[in-house]
């Protein structure tokens, strides 16, 4: 594991216009010492390491990576830094996986359909239970679709996932699939995190000219803009309270991992380079730590920066 500090450079001073307004009274101020964060490299080859999500014990990370060939979803212990494949066979991974509750169990979009093409085939959500003793794969959403992102709720109960261009929600024991309403939002919805408290959703929305990060309740179905700019803005993280959110913006010139209140204000950069791609953030559960993708050494590698003040 490669450690060590990290000057920001031509991106420190850079300010993000939050999507709300200063007349926000939710909007919360960030103020943070750039030399007291900390990066760590996690994983280290040739392959593309990408979209990893802490568990909720904060000591296991879920990514998919293609260090056999294919696309598969793999977990990293960060206690004693085992590596496990937990699915064999994909040929196409649309989007992140995410941790059920308990740990016991990961969700993820997978093609099993080796008659076609990607673009040809349906893309369903799946899921492997049963982790610690003897893993299980059954299959969550059907019929001829492409489901993608999938967000396990924290009381267990849900899965939030994206679908023809909208948020869906289907009982993770499956069932019926319900439409999550985003009142006053045209475009295509995607890689939605549910809130700690599980009261709210942050979510990302390509309008056909770039992306913005937006929250709303989930019970009343009103966007908040969040991180709405000329910029592309995308794959929000809460913090373990929900004060704040992370995600990935190309403000600076390249994709770098940003903090912003999750009512808005004005974001900083906590990765900047001006040179690498830094995306994909999570937030660690026990807080001060983001793993996020990063292809500063070459390829997509997984990497934490720590010391993050924003952990509320």
């Amino acid at each position: 594991m490669l450690t060590g500090s990290r000057l920001l450079g031509c991106a420190v001073g850079l300010i993000l216009a939050g999507g709300c307004g200063s007349s926000d009274s939710g909007e919360t101020e960030l103020v943070f010492n750039p030399g007291a964060l900390t990066y760590a490299r996690l994983t280290t080859n040739t392959a593309s390491d990408t979209y990893p999500v802490w568990n909720s014990a904060g000591d296991q990370v879920v990514f998919i990576s293609t260090r056999t060939g294919d696309p598969e979803v793999w977990i990293l212990g960060l206690t004693d830094t085992s590596l496990r494949r937990i699915t064999s066979g994909e040929r196409y991974m649309v989007s992140r996986a995410s941790w059920s509750p308990d740990g016991e169990s990961v969700v993820f979009a997978a093609d099993f359909d080796e008659s076609g093409p990607p673009a040809e085939a349906s893309v369903r959500l799946w899921i492997v239970a049963y982790l610690s003793t003897l893993p299980n794969l059954r299959q969550l959403t059907e019929g001829a679709v492409v489901d993608s992102w999938p967000a396990w709720s924290p009381d267990g109960a849900t899965v939030l996932f994206s679908r023809a261009d909208t948020l869906r929600l289907i009982p993770s024991d499956g069932g019926d699939v319900e439409s999550l309403a985003l009142d006053g939002l045209g475009g295509v919805a995607l890689e939605a995190v549910w809130s700690p408290d599980g009261q709210r959703v942050a979510y990302s929305i390509f309008d056909g000219t770039d992306y913005n990060v937006y929250v709303q309740n989930v019970n009343d179905g009103t966007p908040i803009a969040v991180a709405t700019t000329a910029a592309n803005e995308r794959n929000p993280a809460w913090s373990p309270g929900g004060r704040y959110i992370a995600f990935q913006s190309d403000a600076a010139g390249n994709w770098d991992i940003w903090v912003v209140g999750s009512a808005g204000g004005s974001p900083e950069n906590l990765t900047g380079s001006c040179v690498h791609q830094d995306t994909q953030p999570s937030w660690s559960p026990l807080g001060g730590r983001i793993v996020y993708c990063s292809d500063q050494t070459g390829n997509e590698d997984l990497w934490t920066v720590d010391g993050v003040p924003f952990t509320d």
